[in-house]
């Protein structure tokens, strides 16, 4: 009986060692599996981001590579970072936002130091953003089809890529407004100077981007009463296309070369009141209506 029972007893050891390592086993086997995929995915992320870094390129105003020095003796320039194939594309943004930053001094008087536009494909949605205490523009794409011109990619890239460099050259404490303003200084100003020095041919793909992104537009906004609500950057835009109609645009260039800023960020970048300029305004026209059209819109 001894004998027999010792041999259940190692019987039953053996079994419960073989269930034990048969349950080790899958859950390593479970576990690496899982590593395995994590490792692929992050592989192929890998792989990804050094393909694009790889395939960046930049570029100054003139379309071409520059020269170390050229980065840096070249004031203002706008450089161009792009995924390889998108050089075409690259070339057209480099000639819009240069000539830009050109006609916003000759209209507004403004001026900005070195521009860098970052251009990233692949992206989960579409955007072009700005952030302007660093100078820097970043438009997400998801393929370079989006940046066909509008009737294809229903994206309105000249516009604005010149909306992005207006909040750049101003920003007051207001995020609304200065979306206005961004929009007047593009729309009502800028997108045409734009499309008198370089016309259709700019784009890849030839359009008329004045009339389809410029002051037709934009008038066609600012006198729709449903999107000109008080308090709305139409709104804003509004203001701001009524005292230029007044005074002209270097009306706010005077105006803020009054104050004193607010708040300064990164690289000394200025941000202003904007009750400051309001009341800036105000004392350089002897103008007091002008309170009443920014409390009427919102402001």
């Amino acid at each position: 009986m001894n004998f027999e029972w010792r041999s259940v007893i190692l019987i039953c050891m053996l079994t419960a060692s073989y269930v034990a390592l048969g349950s080790t086993a899958v859950f390593y086997h479970i576990r690496y599996n899982q590593l395995r995929q994590t490792y692929e995915q992050l592989d192929e992320e890998y792989k990804l981001l050094n393909q694009t870094y790889v395939s960046l390129r930049l570029f100054d105003h003139s379309g071409h590579p520059p020269s170390p020095s050229a980065i840096s003796t070249e004031v203002p320039q706008i450089l161009i970072t792009h995924p390889a194939g998108f050089q075409e594309y690259a070339t057209a943004i480099l000639k819009v936002c240069h000539t830009a930053l050109l006609k916003y001094t000759r209209v507004f008087g403004m001026s900005s130091p070195n521009i860098h536009v970052f251009i990233y494909t692949n992206a989960s949605k579409r955007s072009l953003s700005t952030t302007p205490a660093n100078y820097r523009v970043y438009l997400y794409i998801q393929s370079i089809k989006d940046l066909e011109e509008p009737t294809k990619s229903h994206l309105h890239h000249v516009y604005g890529f010149i909306h992005e460099i207006g909040h750049i050259m101003f920003m007051t404490d207001n995020n609304i407004f200065n979306e206005g303003w961004a929009n007047y200084a593009a729309g009502f100003r800028i997108v045409s100077e734009v499309y008198h020095d370089l016309g259709d041919d700019v784009w890849p793909q030839p359009y008329n981007y004045s009339r389809i992104e410029g002051r037709e537009r934009f008038l066609n906004e600012i006198n729709n009463a449903s999107l000109s609500q008080p308090n709305t950057f139409y709104a804003a835009s509004k203001i701001l296309y009524t005292i230029d109609l007044n005074y002209g645009p270097r009306i706010f260039k005077y105006a803020v070369d009054r104050l004193h800023p607010s708040e300064v960020g990164m690289y000394g970048y200025p941000i202003y009141s904007l009750e400051d300029f309001k009341n800036s305004l105000v004392e350089l026209t002897n103008d007091t209506t002008i309170l009443k059209l920014f409390s009427e819109n919102g402001f």
